[in-house]
């Protein structure tokens, strides 16, 4: 028997927080697997210098976890196997989605830094690629795909890693760093000591340094 996959174009929807503070740039926070956009929000929108906007949506895949007497609503960017090292759904999909979103916006043509966590990191460089004027990509606990990015990537690209990390090992995040580095205007790898893959005060306070 064979399971047959075939692309199929049609509205789908994505849900998004848009805080306005009257800014000339946007800040694109994109979370973690089964997180949503508020978990960024809780992290960054005290730190984000308020000439950023921000725009913080949740992934478009839900990921529900069903309590007794409410549901815990979490989302995935996209799926990997890593056994079998294959993609049921890709980084083109939700990086399309949200350019779509972006530009929608009044900030199609501003100055974006995009955060990401985890999988909201690894999806970072490839909504970057599809956005007009993208300053700077700060990728938190992840790995950067450098075999399916351009060659060219007109960005500025920092990773912050912890040393302890036991979810995204270290070493083959940093081996997969270095071979972006021509590739980009500026880069820093950024290791913090005895830390592991939790998003702790010490991930911001050297997020905030990047600014």
């Amino acid at each position: 028997m064979e399971l047959i996959r075939k692309k199929i174009e049609i509205d789908f929807p994505l849900d998004y927080y848009y805080i306005d503070r009257g800014g000339s740039k946007l800040a694109i926070l994109l979370h973690g697997f089964a997180q949503k956009g508020e978990d960024m929000l809780e992290h960054f929108q005290k730190v984000i210098p308020e000439d950023y906007d921000i725009l913080a949506p949740n992934g478009p895949f839900p990921l529900p976890k069903i309590r007794r007497e409410y549901i815990d609503k979490r989302y995935a960017w996209y799926f990997y196997d890593r056994h079998t090292n294959t993609y049921d759904i890709d980084y083109n999909f939700p990086a399309t989605l949200l350019s779509k979103i972006v530009n929608e916006t009044k900030h199609s043509a501003s100055e974006k830094m995009i955060i990401g966590y985890s999988q909201g990191g690894y999806l970072a460089p490839f909504v970057a690629e599809r956005l007009e004027n993208v300053s700077k990509v700060i990728g938190l606990a992840c790995t950067f795909k450098w075999q399916f990015l351009k060659e060219k990537l007109n960005f500025s690209l920092f990773a912050i890693h912890g040393s302890k990390d036991n979810m995204v090992e270290m070493e083959n995040s940093k081996n997969h760093f270095d071979k972006l580095k021509e590739r980009v205007q500026n880069s820093q790898y950024i290791i913090l000591d005895d830390l592991g893959h939790t998003l702790t005060n010490e991930f911001i306070e050297k997020t905030v340094e990047l600014f």
